[in-house]
């Protein structure tokens, strides 16, 4: 059998950072159809990336610029691959790709990585996190919309078309959230019904396969063989991890709720509960920066300790309770550890953006105050078995460590399909 070549689109983070969805979906894909997999990565707009590891974790990449062209067209002759993978960033750059694919008739493949219902609707602070990461960044971003012009303009397309898809660029970026799927990859793959009907209602003509998410199965797996019993000392403490996430980044928060949130936090737990509780932090490992957290901490001069790239099963697999605000995915790891999950929501943010909140899966409070209650008898809370698979099927579809093989037989099944054509 020859070797399938998977060309997979990406940021420069893929550098530091696994993207644990799609290289679940490699590691399937070389196991049982000697595949191999090349990556073209292009700059996030995130800027500087000091805060990882000088020594990259991948190796079959090239950056876009390498190639010297924005024909991207020319970079498709030149890499050949067999089917183009790539992930639901609102990006013209990844666009300009989609549309060389489809015209050069490559396979493309869509992993939709939303798995709760706010994300695919109306929210003011995504829009007015767009317009300020606009005002920052216009120069690289009006640069990467040229590319696709002249995308539009390699593949025969005329200038009336070109133009209205403009308008209509500009309307949506600055109106709705909107999903890379309505640019026509021939097969989408998504965590669950909800999003396969939502993107249905954009009348698509990708065909679209519910897989679960594929990041998952490495976590199921893992913990299936992790021994429950925590390895932390045994003492009095109960011990804590403050899980962040990147509210501000993704424009859902402001610098001072984040901020703050995570000061009174921090603080109060070690004024009222030093001799009783023992906290760390956690945060994002790659959309977050740990000296922004070291600033922020030292101007209230305020110690704790700080993770980023370790292991998170390994954390909080020694943890009693978990905190965190906002949502985060990596609160479903909190979750098949059934570890307890306090959520911070200072702001009053809504509990349809907190779909743990929403669905009685974590428990909220409103004021710091109340976090002393609830950590002194987290011991004694626990949640219903069916209310968790319940709510596993209804945003993940399954948590069978399968998911992965459920893309991967879809991507060959759609590169097939396309050989059956050619011949």
């Amino acid at each position: 059998m020859r070797r399938l070549k998977i060309l997979v689109l990406n940021k420069k983070e893929r550098l530091y950072s696994s993207n644990k969805a799609i290289d679940r979906i490699l590691q399937v894909l070389k196991e049982n159809n000697q595949s191999e997999d090349f990556w073209i990565l292009t700059e996030s707009g995130q800027g500087d990336l000091s805060g990882y590891s000088s020594n990259p974790i991948l190796e079959n990449y090239k950056f876009f610029e390498d190639y010297k062209t924005d024909n991207v067209l020319q970079i498709l002759d030149s890499v050949k691959p067999d089917v183009l993978l790539c992930s639901n960033d609102y990006d013209f750059w990844s666009r300009s790709f989609i549309l060389a694919a489809k015209y050069k008739k490559i396979p493309t493949v869509l992993l939709m990585q939303y798995g709760f219902e706010y994300a695919w609707e109306r929210n003011d602070s995504i829009i007015r996190g767009r317009l300020s990461h606009f005002l920052k960044r216009s120069r690289f971003l009006l640069g990467k919309y040229s590319l696709l012009l002249k995308t539009y303009k390699k593949i025969g397309i005329g200038i009336f078309s070109i133009l209205k898809s403009t308008l209509q660029d500009f309307f949506i970026t600055f109106s709705q959230f909107e999903p890379s799927g309505r640019y026509g990859c021939d097969l989408i793959l998504v965590h669950n019904e909800h999003l396969q009907k939502t993107i249905q209602k954009n009348k698509t003509n990708s065909k679209i396969i519910i897989t679960g998410d594929p990041q998952m199965d490495n976590v199921v797996n893992q913990i299936s063989s992790l021994n429950k019993i925590s390895s932390k000392k045994h003492d009095s403490k109960l011990h804590g991890v403050f899980l962040t996430t990147s509210m501000v980044e993704h424009g859902l928060w402001t610098q001072k709720m984040w901020e703050e949130t995570v000061i009174q936090t921090v603080s109060i737990v070690q004024q009222k509960l030093t001799d009783k509780v023992e906290l760390v932090l956690k945060i994002h490992p790659s959309s977050e920066k740990k000296e922004d957290y070291e600033k922020l901490l030292n101007k209230f001069r305020v110690k704790i300790p700080i993770f980023q790239t370790e292991n998170l099963l390994d954390i909080i697999n020694d943890a009693d309770f978990i905190i965190s605000y906002g949502d985060t995915w990596a609160l479903w790891e909190v979750l098949l550890l059934n570890k307890p999950i306090i959520i911070v929501n200072l702001f009053n943010y809504p509990k349809d953006m907190m779909p743990f909140v929403k669905e009685s899966i974590a428990y909220e409070i409103t004021e710091i105050n109340q976090l002393i209650n609830t950590i002194t008898k987290i011991q004694s809370l626990k949640l219903e078995e069916s209310k968790i698979n319940q709510f596993i099927q209804k945003y993940l579809y399954k948590l069978d460590g399968k998911a992965g093989l459920r893309s991967a037989e879809a991507i060959m099944q759609l590169v097939e399909n396309y050989n059956k054509l050619e011949d």
